[in-house]
């Protein structure tokens, strides 16, 4: 389904039903698709989601997370006693019918960093939202005090990363994609709660760790020394909590540029 965090555009979501096949969703009159089935999504379709934020729901693309590399294999097999747990669930797939059957669902996903997120992922109305049920995960950040600096030269990006949501998150962050030619030198952040783990290749994660109040703020600063010349664009998104839905991700991400001569 995954490889190497980049969508190989096969299978990547799961619909069961009673009936002999699935219903596609339909544009006139505007319906989803098989309205009785249970949903496991991982890409979702552009005729399922049709809102202003359509592309933070990957434009018909699978919703790798930002900055990912995992591989991500899904499959069906019917239970059969003693059968459920063996140590690579590929032995248990043979062709067989599923139709009538009780099924186990497979999800084995690979990582290749020391640390990763899971795909975003959840029943297929969860895509609506809930503003005041929700957790809303937002980051900012502060004007940069000299955008232009020189090779050698240390600069401060700061981030503000709120819970706008009605809801706690649980165990969210945010994920910063350094820019080649510079490097972190330094993170900290104003409550010196903050977990940072630096991957070493480019991506660097600030884990909150637990429960982030709904209301709280959490502000961060990393520090980047460039190292080559050119212009350069540090992304910061944040984390999804495992909790709840974003149901507003167009504050979910923030960029800053910087020229480095």
């Amino acid at each position: 389904m995954i490889k190497s965090g980049m969508s190989m555009n096969s299978w990547d979501n799961w619909h069961q039903t009673y009936k002999n096949e699935v219903d596609d969703p339909s544009t006139f009159p505007a319906g989803p698709g098989c309205p009785e089935c249970v949903h496991i999504h991982w890409r979702w379709s552009k005729l399922a989601v049709k809102k202003p934020d359509h592309n933070y729901y990957g434009n018909g693309l699978a919703r790798i997370p930002l900055g990912s590399n995992q591989d991500v294999e899904i499959a069906v097999a019917k239970y059969k006693l003693n059968e459920d747990h063996p140590l690579d669930f590929h032995t248990l797939l043979n062709n067989e019918s599923l139709i009538g059957r009780d099924l186990i669902f497979w999800y084995s996903a690979t990582g290749h960093k020391s640390q990763d997120r899971f795909f975003t992922h959840g029943g297929f109305f969860s895509a609506n939202g809930d503003e005041q049920n929700s957790v809303d995960m937002s980051v900012t950040a502060d004007p940069i005090t000299n955008p232009l600096v020189a090779v050698g030269d240390i600069i401060e990006l700061t981030y503000h990363v709120n819970n706008l949501g009605g809801v706690d998150a649980t165990n969210p962050g945010v994920i910063d994609m350094i820019p080649d030619g510079m490097i972190l030198t330094r993170a900290s952040s104003d409550s010196g709660q903050t977990i940072f783990v630096d991957h070493g290749d480019n991506t660097v994660d600030c884990l909150f760790g637990g429960f982030f109040a709904a209301g709280h703020e959490e502000t961060i600063h990393l520090f980047l020394k460039a190292t080559v010349s050119g212009q350069k664009t540090n992304t910061t998104g944040t984390i999804p909590s495992e909790s709840s839905s974003d149901p507003n991700p167009a504050n979910n991400q923030v960029t800053d540029s910087i020229t480095v001569e």
